[in-house]
């Protein structure tokens, strides 16, 4: 038997880098034709660059992409369903086998109390480089409009187990060292977190609109019943008042 060796660095490295932008999809049962894979996919993904969807056998596929924020965005969704089947994405890895899910996964973890001026890429990915693998911060982190916690995903092991706290702290040269000890939240990656972000940025805003309240509502309801009030009121003055007319000419008629 013939053998071919290489170094554990360069398998996990220089070759692995190859194929870093590369995501496995699988069905829990066997999957469509791929030639729908890829159709249905051009129709529900708008991406910058390409992707190459590729088989791999019955139950799994590949899919290649040329572009880092087409593959974090797919990736992200964690699932996408295709002719009526679920095809649950992980990220492809060295040791990938068709037979065993990967344990890494994309989470929102939540910091608490985290100090407002730190809530910046430079400083956020280093609080949690303990947990996992920073990846990004959500858009309200991003645009500093919730001081009271950052919000950032990470990649972590699921068959690890995950620490609750992060203890941030300094460090003085004539005093001991202080900080506080912030509790990790976690949240499933899904795709609300988006709409969760908008809601949290402009909500403050959308209150101080003058909008459809039920207030004013109630208002306007209670002016057009009054509206209402005055055109039966006027109507019957003016039916009352031809009928005085119509009594005051037959007393002129002569008999």
């Amino acid at each position: 038997m013939s053998a071919v060796l290489f170094k554990a660095s360069d398998y996990y490295g220089i070759m692995a880098a190859e194929c870093t932008l590369t995501i496995v999809g699988r069905f829990l049962k066997p999957r469509p034709l791929i030639d729908r894979i890829r159709s249905k996919f051009k129709e529900l993904i708008s991406m910058k660059g390409s992707a190459k969807i590729g088989i791999y056998d019955n139950f799994n596929v590949f899919l290649d992409f040329t572009n880092e924020d087409d593959f974090n965005m797919v990736l992200y969704r964690r699932v996408i369903e295709i002719e009526g089947q679920q095809m649950w994405l992980q990220k492809w890895s060295p040791d990938f086998k068709p037979e065993e899910d990967l344990p890494v996964a994309p989470v929102w973890v939540l910091l608490p109390g985290l100090r407002f001026h730190m809530h910046t890429w430079q400083y956020v990915k280093q609080v949690v480089s303990s947990i996992g693998t920073p990846l990004e911060m959500d858009l309200a982190t991003k645009g500093r409009t919730r001081s009271s916690m950052a919000k950032v995903r990470i990649e972590i092991d699921l068959l690890k187990q995950q620490s609750e706290t992060v203890y941030v702290g300094q460090i003085y040269e004539d005093a001991p060292q202080k900080g506080i000890a912030i509790v990790i939240k976690s949240q499933e990656s899904n795709n609300e977190q988006e709409d969760d972000n908008k809601e949290e940025s402009f909500g403050a805003h959308k209150n101080n609109e003058a909008g459809p309240t039920h207030d004013n509502i109630n208002k306007h309801q209670h002016g057009y019943k009054e509206m209402d009030n005055t055109i039966n009121n006027n109507s019957d003055e003016v039916v009352q008042e031809s009928t005085n007319i119509q009594d005051a000419k037959k007393q002129e008629a002569p008999n």
